[in-house]
């Protein structure tokens, strides 16, 4: 298990013996925080830190932990706490016990005793390394690292940054040259507002400051946002002592004098200020905003400093003039850690390129008229322009207005036919015109020509991707429908009732003279159920025989589930309107020109279907059903091999072994099928064209 080896440090709990626990009131969390604990428990149960109590005698709410420090064996019980997904507890110190942050620091300064104090300051978990050089940099990282490899200690990189100048630590700003205190508190301090109330520190409940008292007031928070800085002292520096002495106790402190060198920083930032205002000025920027590292310059340009140095008010003039000439301007303070962009261009006037020469090369102009001269008159005072072009030697370029009227002209003008988009935009540019976006132009244009539109053939693709239809096993889904109406037959039947099953295409057909709701049923009983056992799925259209009662309150009794095809696409049940189609046209090429006799021949053709292999599963309805192919007349006139050496004993033990085999032949017609269906798909969906309709 990762993490800081128990004889380097380990978080005890000093318990005394029979104490008992303290009850708490258990804090339920809410549906999102509860799912995102019990998340972040799976992660660490599976890292590791934490694992699961079965029989416990401490219970506490879920506290967050440092995955660092190892706890004692004896006081893991004592970290159990609840979540939704049961109890556990921690092997690793968590934030919430005592002393936590202690038993870190600790960890923190044996693990980095060489180094702090010298390349590094630590309080708890948050590490600075301070560095004077670059390459120093690089070897105070190299050694913090191996001093983390030694105790096994992580950090997490997204808390990590490296190669600052300047960063925050423990409130304060940590520059290159010194400490100085957190923008934001001093922000806050010249923010204050007087006391106003007794509430907020005056001497009665309506107190008003006088001038000279609201002027110290002022005074007293300047000088609080402009304390010195804490900076390291430098050889051959000039170091002031000041003593204060009382009655009962002695203090000093040192100072040393840097204005100089903030003065010339002062006045470096005040010139990019005023270059970047004058610069934005020429590009005719309305809205500005201007950000600075200087707490100074921002303040005094704010108004919240006032400018003593006469130098520095020059410069605050300056810059509050140019301000004014812009709708808003307004000048931030931050960090230099979030300058980075301007530093490093600030840094490239430090580079030098001692490979190029210094010397300027001066400028050649032609002043005398030449051969360039009427080219460059006729480019400033021409309002025509040209492009050189592949089919023409010069195109004339024309603007939106010109391109509408010429698609127009060209497509439906006295010499148009309504050609389409590209033979509109070759005339075009055969004829010498052009501009960039013909084509999409032209395309868009002919869009909406109304004779284009009323007179453009139907298109036949398809519009939809093809949706197969399959079913699981034998007789499960079945599509129904009407046939009809024939010439009248004998007993007055006009009407065929089909059936078929979606896995081995087996037809069931009843002639009917009228169909009804209750003819429906007794043909779902007599040749459905009755035969092949109860259906899950009955695909039929919106005829009022299927849809309505009796027949859906019959298939809600059995618990067979109707489908219904759309009325726009039929194709929907697209078997049975197959089997319709070959039943029909069977009919009609048994009977030739006579009409009357089509009953009879029913038998014929349903006998004819069943026995014909089909091509999707390359096995006839006939054998799927009972498991072996039927003997049609065909055999018994020209006889084949299994008719010749039939043998009644040796045929029932084959018919036997083939119904054991069945439903291996099924399977594997269903995988045929599978097959089938894939490619007949794939083959469909290359015509689709997908057409939207905008509203």
């Amino acid at each position: 298990m990762t993490g800081i080896p128990r004889s380097i440090a380990e978080h005890e709990l000093r318990i005394p013996p029979g104490v008992k626990p303290v009850v708490q009131k258990k804090r339920s969390l809410a549906p999102k925080r509860s799912l995102a604990a019990c998340q972040e428990v799976e992660m660490l149960v599976s890292a590791g830190i934490l694992w699961e109590v079965k029989y416990q005698s401490w219970v506490a709410n879920p506290v967050m932990g440092y995955h660092e420090i190892l706890m004692k064996e004896e006081n893991e019980e004592k970290t159990v706490f609840h979540t939704d997904k049961g109890i556990f507890c921690y092997q690793k110190m968590p934030f919430g016990l005592k002393n936590a942050g202690a038993t870190y620091q600790r960890l923190v300064d044996k693990a980095f005793a060489s180094q702090i104090g010298r390349n590094m300051e630590a309080y708890v978990d948050d590490l600075v390394i301070k560095s004077k050089t670059e390459y120093q940099m690089l070897d105070d990282i190299h050694e913090t690292f191996k001093n983390l490899r030694k105790v096994n200690m992580k950090l997490n990189p997204k808390k990590c940054s490296f190669g600052f100048e300047e960063g925050k630590f423990l409130g304060h700003i940590v520059g290159k040259q010194s400490i100085k205190a957190n923008p934001n508190k001093v922000k806050a301090v010249l923010e204050t507002k007087p006391p106003q109330s007794k509430k907020e520190g005056a001497p009665k409940k309506k107190f008003k400051l006088t001038e000279e008292a609201e002027e110290a007031f002022n005074q007293m928070k300047q000088h609080l946002a402009s304390l010195p800085k804490i900076a390291a002292l430098e050889t051959g520096e000039l170091i002031s002592v000041y003593l204060s002495v009382g009655e009962e106790a002695i203090s000093t402190f040192l100072t040393i004098e840097r204005d100089k060198v903030q003065t010339t920083n002062n006045e470096a930032e005040y010139e990019a200020l005023i270059a970047g205002l004058k610069l934005a000025k020429e590009m005719k920027v309305q809205k500005l905003q201007v950000f600075t590292e200087l707490l100074l310059v921002s303040s005094q340009v704010n108004d919240c400093y006032v400018a003593k140095e006469p130098n520095m008010k020059r410069y605050k003039e300056k810059s509050k003039e140019l301000i004014n000439t812009f709708q808003t301007c307004t000048v931030k303070q931050i960090l230099r850690s979030q300058n980075k962009k301007a530093d490093a261009l600030s840094k490239l006037t430090s580079l030098t390129f001692a490979h190029l020469t210094k010397k300027v090369q001066d400028v050649i102009t032609e002043e005398s008229p030449n051969w360039i001269t009427p080219i460059k008159k006729f480019l400033k005072d021409s309002e025509i322009l040209y492009k050189k072009g592949y089919l023409a030697p010069l195109l004339r370029c024309v603007g939106p207005e010109q391109s509408q009227y010429l698609v127009k002209e060209v497509h439906e003008g006295i010499c148009g036919a309504h050609f389409g988009a590209r033979t509109v935009v070759a005339k075009l540019m055969n004829l010498g015109y052009f501009w960039p976006s013909m084509h999409r132009d032209t395309v868009e244009q002919l869009r909406k020509c109304e004779a284009c539109q009323v007179h453009a053939p139907v298109p036949k693709s398809p519009k939809h991707d093809l949706v197969t239809i399959s079913s699981a096993w034998p007789f499960h889904k079945w599509g129904m429908d009407i046939v009809g109406p024939f010439p009248p037959a004998k007993g007055g039947v006009k009407f065929l009732l089909v059936a078929i099953d979606y896995f081995t295409k087996w037809p069931e057909v009843k002639p009917l003279a009228k169909i009804t709701g209750k003819q429906v049923i007794d043909f779902v009983w007599e040749n459905i159920i009755c035969r092949y056992g109860l259906p899950g799925v009955l695909i039929t259209d919106n005829g009022k025989q299927f849809a309505e009662k009796p027949f859906s309150t019959y298939c809600k009794e059995f618990r067979i589930t109707q489908v219904f095809s759309s009325v726009a696409c039929p194709q929907s049940n697209g078997q049975v309107e197959r089997m319709n189609w070959s039943i029909v046209e069977g009919i009609k090429t048994r009977l030739g020109r006579h009409e009357s006799n089509w009953l009879e021949e029913l038998a014929n053709v349903l006998w004819a279907i069943r026995t014909t292999e089909k091509a999707s599963h390359k096995r006839t309805p006939y054998s799927l059903v009972f498991g072996s192919e039927a003997v049609i007349p065909t055999e018994v006139g020209v006889l084949t091999q299994r008719t010749l050496n039939m043998d009644p004993e040796t045929n029932n033990k084959e018919t036997m072994l083939n119904l054991q085999f069945l439903e291996e032949t099924r399977d594997q017609a269903a995988i045929q099928e599978a097959k089938y269906k894939q490619k007949m798909k794939a083959y469909y969906n290359k015509k689709v064209k997908n057409e939207r309709f905008k509203p």
